[in-house]
């Protein structure tokens, strides 16, 4: 599938390596509040994050490391069937997710089911989801 450019009305470029992280250099002031949250979420308990589940059940933590880059996070399986496996989510894929509701992201990868439950925590935090319906608004 490719990358919808029109899912925000910041986005520059064209969907493609290295336009496809245009996220990172973006100036909204939104998007770097929600994505402070999530890193927060992802250093708390000295960097052993937060454990989340999808839909479906499967449980997964969210975390990062001290030397990790600000512009992205970790999930890892905490499934039986793949624990241990750890992945980038980056913020563009967060982002993107969280605006288009589409599986495919500016990666290439899958995450959804992955940022549809981080989504769903941080609105229930004060102020968290008039922030995330002012994102889906951009």
């Amino acid at each position: 599938m490719e990358l919808d450019v029109n899912f925000c009305g910041n986005w520059r470029g064209s969907g493609f390596p290295p336009e496809n992280k245009f996220c990172r250099v973006c100036p909204s002031e939104l998007c770097d509040r929600l994505w402070r949250i999530v890193k927060r979420l992802a250093s708390e308990n000295n960097f052993e994050g937060m454990i989340f589940e999808t839909m479906t059940g499967k449980r997964f933590r969210l975390f990062t490391t001290s030397g990790q880059s600000e512009h992205i996070c970790k999930f890892q399986s905490l499934s039986p069937d793949r624990k241990g496996v750890a992945w980038n989510i980056p913020k563009e894929d967060f982002l993107y997710v969280l605006k288009t509701g589409r599986n495919d992201t500016p990666s290439r990868t899958r995450q959804k089911s992955h940022v549809e439950p981080v989504i769903e925590y941080i609105r229930q935090l004060e102020g968290g989801k008039e922030l995330i319906d002012a994102i889906r608004k951009l």
